[in-house]
């Protein structure tokens, strides 16, 4: 079972239950001011389908941070469901480029 922001409520019980969340509560009462000024202006979701030429049809998730002092900048993040086949997707180019010899390096 998640809670609202998709951590295992377990994990969370287990969490709050510990004796060091008074560690925790203290480092993030310090963090809290910094969190609350962040320079994020826009963040955005979403679900988008790929197809890649060699791994196929992808299912991705992905994420836009864009920072509040520069508009013409944006960081996209593209992640996939674990166990998935667009996981299995994702490290197949990876794969075969580390299979395939260096053509760098002298013949031997």
């Amino acid at each position: 079972m998640l809670d609202g922001d998709g951590l295992p409520v377990r994990r969370l019980v287990r969490m709050l239950a510990s004796p060091r969340i008074e560690v925790v509560r203290r480092v993030l009462g310090e963090a809290s001011p910094r969190w609350a000024r962040h320079d994020v202006r826009a963040r955005t979701t979403g679900s988008e389908r790929l197809h890649h030429p060699v791994a196929g049809p992808l299912e991705l998730t992905f994420e836009v941070l864009m920072p509040a002092a520069d508009e013409d900048q944006a960081l996209v993040v593209y992640g996939a469901e674990p166990g998935s086949a667009s996981e299995d997707g994702l490290r197949l180019p990876a794969d075969r480029a580390a299979s395939r010899p260096d053509s760098r390096s002298p013949a031997t």
